[in-house]
């Protein structure tokens, strides 16, 4: 798995995991429907797996893991009905969000956004269309962004984007 960048070094060794995972769930290289196995990742990561499953469990209630009786955790996968809904829903959330944040974006951010949504149009690959839009959704949302704390539309963002992957026509950008 994949480390893209360096964990901040006040970070529990839970967290760091949790962060370990969830670029891993976010990028695709754990896929929805995998399992999680707490003694691979323990083993993988030279740790116990006390703090594995912490992290699980932190995963969980950011909906990227579902905890198993068994020692492990799979990540869900959604259907297409249900992809369907939370692409409309998030179409309205998007709108609003970007209504209310655009007031107070600095010239820089809304450069940025115009330079992504260029690149977005550009652009014909499933993957980077979903990496380009996740940009352009975490530059609307940096005002909010000094809590510490993922936001519940984050986390929903991310879940919905990581499991529109496999439904996605390959390499082309139009909705599923």
């Amino acid at each position: 798995m994949a480390d893209h960048q360096s964990p901040p070094k006040d970070q529990t060794t839970s967290e760091r995991i949790a962060a370990h995972l969830r670029d891993a769930i976010l990028s695709g290289e754990i896929s929805p429907g995998s399992r999680i196995r707490q003694e691979e990742i323990a083993e993988r990561l030279g740790t116990s797996r006390l703090p594995v499953r912490e992290a699980l469990r932190m995963l969980e209630t950011e909906g990227l893991t579902q905890l198993e009786a068994n020692k492990s955790a799979r990540v869900p996968a959604l259907d297409r009905d249900e992809l369907d809904i939370v692409y409309e829903m998030r179409e309205r959330i998007e709108t609003l969000a970007l209504r209310l944040s655009l007031p107070h974006l600095t010239a820089q951010q809304e450069s940025d956004l115009y330079r992504i949504q260029d690149e977005i149009e550009a652009n014909d690959d499933v993957g980077t269309f979903l990496e380009l839009d996740r940009r352009f959704h975490l530059v609307v949302g940096q005002r909010d962004q000094g809590c510490g704390e993922r936001k519940p539309y984050d986390r929903k963002h991310d879940h919905s984007n990581m499991c529109a992957a496999p439904h996605a026509p390959p390499n082309t950008s139009e909705p599923c």
